[in-house]
């Protein structure tokens, strides 16, 4: 093997390692700015059909893409780097096919973590990022109802019981978030956070019912994912 074309090789794989994260944190929101990326901060995670059936074949592209390079061209590094890829994207994509948490784990829509993130910092980046998130959530929330009751007893009664207690966390901190006071910002600004936290804080009590009144009764899922 040529030193050329070990080279072409190891460039294709970092070109590839650099779409991997571009694509796969633009997808989870949440996970970026725990990482210190704020590209995607004021978005909420895919849940819709058209997003996730979209990353679904990015992903399976990218496995064929990995596949396709030459392994033992890579250095050692490069082949590490390759093999942690390639069991990330293999396990998500089976988790997405075999165990969509989505119509599993009612907990995992509220994304109080990134809120709770973004609420401590004073930048305009992160404020408006924030203001994003609690615009969306809303309607975040009804899309989550919508999927949750198509298959009601797919969901456990542990993950129910995990999620009420997120949600009558999510409103006692909404509430609060509300009330900040934010001194060097105008009065414009501080009427629309509050408004914002308000409608939230409102979507998640919508939302607290549903999982208590409807998703309740019909729960009977279980926690296990089986031997694979």
């Amino acid at each position: 093997m040529t030193m050329k074309f070990a080279i072409s090789e190891a460039s294709a794989f970092d070109a590839l390692i650099d779409e991997f994260y571009r694509v796969w944190l633009r997808y989870h929101p949440d996970l970026s700015l725990h990482l210190g990326i704020e590209d995607y901060a004021g978005l909420l995670p895919a849940i819709d059909e058209d997003d996730v059936g979209a990353l679904l074949s990015w992903l399976e592209s990218f496995l064929v893409a990995l596949e396709e390079l030459d392994f033992a061209s890579l250095d050692e590094d490069r082949q590490l780097d390759w093999q942690v890829a390639c069991g990330a994207v293999q396990t998500e994509h089976y988790e997405w096919l075999e165990h969509d948490w989505r119509r599993r784990d009612p907990g995992r829509f509220l994304p109080l973590p990134l809120i709770r993130q973004l609420s401590l910092r004073t930048d305009s980046a992160s404020e408006h990022a924030l203001s994003e998130l609690l615009h969306w959530l809303p309607e975040h929330l009804r899309h989550a109802r919508t999927l949750l009751a198509q298959v009601p007893e797919l969901v456990s009664r542990l993950a129910l019981a995990a999620a009420l207690e997120q949600v009558q966390i999510g409103e006692s901190f909404l509430r609060q978030l509300g009330t900040i006071p934010r001194q060097d910002r105008p009065p414009s600004f501080k009427s629309r956070h509050q408004r914002l936290c308000a409608t939230a804080e409102e979507a998640v009590k919508s939302y607290r019912d549903f999982l208590s009144r409807e998703l309740a009764p019909q729960a009977s899922g279980t926690t296990g994912v089986g031997e694979a």
